[in-house]
């Protein structure tokens, strides 16, 4: 294969760099000039890639150390989480501490629970004497009165006959409906009736008969050996109940005093009439009443608890609602009403159920409620009644069941109570209690603890 030579002119050449021969002195920078113009180019592209590197990689780990360094843990950094632990534990205890608080309360006595020192019964009735003293400065506390009778109005008025009504108020032979002329009680008398019947109300705040209360008959008549007690213990734990009950019905006063505490009389006062607090379910107008207490059993002054006694306390005479004593609800089997909590007794807390009869102004029905439920303050001096006092909270009864029925004040029942001008309304509350074990566990009889364990043994 023939392998052409390059056709170039040499002479042509030479005669062109001949040219350099006269310019050496533009050699070497034009040599720089074409050796930097080729080194440009690479390095341009070497630093642009560089650049790249140092902004994807330096610049970036720089920027995350940058970061790093500002998130380091100062080293005092473990003392301000521990005030952290410190505040979040102390909000869990003055949580625990509270809830504990809701059941240490004042004892009646303290002489009695857990065990009493003597076995002489007679430490009951000094129970029973504090527990009706107790209630009755409470009642002077509301200002509480009764309506007249008819013998106090046959007092007044001459000529008034005296019916045989039950307790002997409202429901007479001879005086049927208010404003109407009956026999002897003619248009005057009722005139007479009405004015008396308004300053009776005018002379207190809340109309409430002890009677009214639960309790207040069963210890005004008791008799440790009528009762008929299975043993010492029983009538013991029977006392615990009562104390328990104790508590509740002062919780339910003291609404009452809060509700009135702006009133001067009935006639302005937001509750008008406490007419029972009580352990059963009562009657309520136009409810099927068969349901009755479902307590705990024993014979006794009560004539078995587990019998039925769903009576209300419509009338000033003891009743059967009036002395049943309150107790735990360890099923569903033992509720006054269906329970929207479905709470029952377990080994943190004691449920009891309770009913609130009252005549309320039909404007102040809420309020009432609400203060029901609302907080409530008391005070606790330890366990052995000698500690300083301190002042706890408990807020612990919810409303389960309400009934509002209109008044009709011709109604006999309602024949010598005056209530004011406005709307009124008698409402029924099943309510629910909740007390808290721990509170009061060192108070326990034995036989109430026994109740539990029985439950659990039976379960």
């Amino acid at each position: 294969m023939d392998i052409k030579k390059p056709d170039v002119d040499f002479k042509a050449l030479l005669g062109k760099l001949a040219f350099l021969k006269n310019h050496l002195n533009m050699l070497v920078p034009l040599l720089i000039a074409i050796v930097g113009g080729a080194l440009f180019i690479p390095t341009h592209i070497i630093n642009a890639g560089l650049q790249k590197d140092m902004n994807s990689e330096s610049l970036q780990r720089a920027d995350k150390l940058k970061r790093l360094a500002s998130e380091v843990v100062p080293e005092t950094q473990y003392e301000i989480e521990q005030r952290y632990q410190e505040a979040y534990a102390a909000d869990a205890n003055a949580i625990e501490k509270w809830i504990k608080g809701t059941s240490q309360r004042k004892l009646l006595t303290y002489d009695l629970f857990p065990t009493p020192e003597t076995d002489s019964h007679f430490i009951f009735q000094k129970f029973g004497q504090a527990y009706l003293a107790g209630l009755d400065q409470q009642m002077q506390g509301l200002s509480a009165i009764m309506c007249p009778t008819q013998e106090q109005l046959a007092e007044h008025i001459d000529g008034f006959s005296v019916g045989a009504g039950r307790g002997g108020r409202g429901m007479g032979e001879t005086y049927g409906e208010r404003g109407s002329r009956t026999g002897q009680n003619n248009e005057t008398q009722q005139k007479v009736i009405d004015a008396i019947c308004r300053d009776r109300a005018k002379s207190g705040q809340v109309y409430l008969s002890s009677v009214a209360l639960a309790g207040t008959s069963f210890w005004a008549t008791y008799d440790y050996i009528q009762a008929g007690y299975a043993s010492f213990d029983a009538a013991l734990a029977d006392c615990w109940y009562w104390q328990l009950g104790y508590w509740m019905i002062s919780d339910v006063l003291d609404v009452v005093r809060v509700c009135n505490q702006q009133a001067t009389h009935v006639l302005n006062a937001p509750v008008k009439r406490l007419i029972n607090v009580q352990f059963n379910r009562p009657t309520i107008a136009g409810v099927n009443s068969s349901s009755s207490m479902r307590g705990r059993g024993g014979a006794g002054l009560y004539g078995g608890r587990g019998e039925g006694m769903g009576m209300a306390v419509r009338q000033e005479e003891p009743t059967e609602s009036s002395i049943a004593p309150p107790y735990y609800i360890q099923s569903s089997a033992q509720y006054l009403s269906p329970s929207c909590t479905g709470r029952i007794s377990d080994e943190e807390n004691h449920v009891i159920h309770f009913s609130v009869q009252a005549v309320v102004d039909a404007k102040e029905l809420m309020t009432f409620e609400r203060e029901l439920c609302s907080v409530r303050e008391h005070e606790f001096t330890g366990y052995e009644g000698n500690e300083p006092v301190q002042h706890l909270q408990h807020n612990q009864i919810t409303i389960l069941e309400i009934h509002v029925d209109a008044i009709d004040r011709d109604d006999p029942k309602h024949l010598y109570y005056r209530y004011g001008d406005n709307a009124v309304v008698e409402v029924t509350l099943i309510c629910e209690y909740l007390f808290n074990k721990v509170g009061y566990e060192p108070w326990l009889p034995t036989e109430v603890v026994k109740v539990f364990d029985d439950s659990e043994e039976d379960d």
